[in-house]
């Protein structure tokens, strides 16, 4: 893409972020659970961004995904375009977890504070185990939960180790955790480049993990399950694709 179709489609991302994240917060205004605004801000927002930058996604295993029930959703982590992804396909109404410094971006901060999502300082511990506490309490109350457990994007699109993180929320929450294998979106935008590039990229949802077999004891074995289920996905979602390659709709 030419350093002038770039800068077109950055002003496009940057003007509908924008759009969409006043729209979240006017939503948040009627619904304080933040479904509205992520199944008509977050979700629209995802999914014009993709079309915009001519990125398509294979998806697969949705039929995993069971409405109304919450997860902890884990998935590997390459691209900006895998929030983007996860946004406009997968059909549950997720938080994320993030830095608090993110609170501070003009209008989206804001938007998804409104729309619920969790904090982390990682500045101040005492901070952070609250934030923890008051996640470990959302997910009881049916609250799905996003976490990346690289913890930040590979360069590459290799699986990193993965962080404890969400598997100590997962044990103490009980909760189930739904793998998602990504793969080569880091070619459609690499970590520390601005460069979006048409293409495609693959998604593939697994089936739900439970978590009650393990104990605060198991949590190296639960780390290792649920990290090479997600590399089995990213590599039978490539090699073998059930569906078409997916442009993300308008609307």
């Amino acid at each position: 893409m030419t350093f002038l179709k770039n800068l077109i489609l950055w002003i496009f991302v940057v003007a509908h972020t924008a759009f969409f994240s006043s729209l979240g917060i006017i939503l948040s205004w009627f619904d304080n659970s933040g479904r509205l605004t992520h199944f008509y801000s977050a979700r629209p927002w995802g999914r014009w961004i993709l079309w915009a930058g001519r990125v398509r996604v294979t998806v697969q295993g949705l039929e995993n995904v069971q409405k109304g029930v919450p997860y902890i959703l884990m998935a590997s982590h390459q691209s900006f375009f895998d929030i983007f992804a996860i946004l406009a396909y997968l059909p549950v109404d997720f938080k994320f977890i993030l830095k608090k410094e993110l609170l501070s971006i003009p209008l989206l901060g804001y938007c998804m504070k409104r729309a619920g999502y969790i904090a982390i300082n990682r500045k101040d511990f005492r901070t952070a185990i609250k934030s923890i506490e008051d996640t470990v309490s959302k997910i009881k109350n049916g609250t799905s939960i996003l976490i990346f457990p690289e913890g930040t994007r590979s360069r590459d699109g290799q699986l990193q180790d993965f962080k404890k993180g969400g598997f100590h929320l997962a044990l103490k929450s009980g909760c189930a955790i739904l793998p998602i294998g990504i793969t080569q979106s880091y070619k459609i935008m690499s970590k520390g480049s601005f460069l979006i590039n048409p293409g495609r990229f693959y998604m593939k949802v697994g089936k739900p993990i439970a978590v009650n077999e393990f104990k605060k004891k198991d949590l190296g074995q639960l780390m290792i399950h649920v990290r090479n289920t997600i590399a089995g996905l990213m590599e039978e979602s490539m090699h073998h694709p059930a569906n078409p390659p997916q442009e993300a709709p308008r609307t």
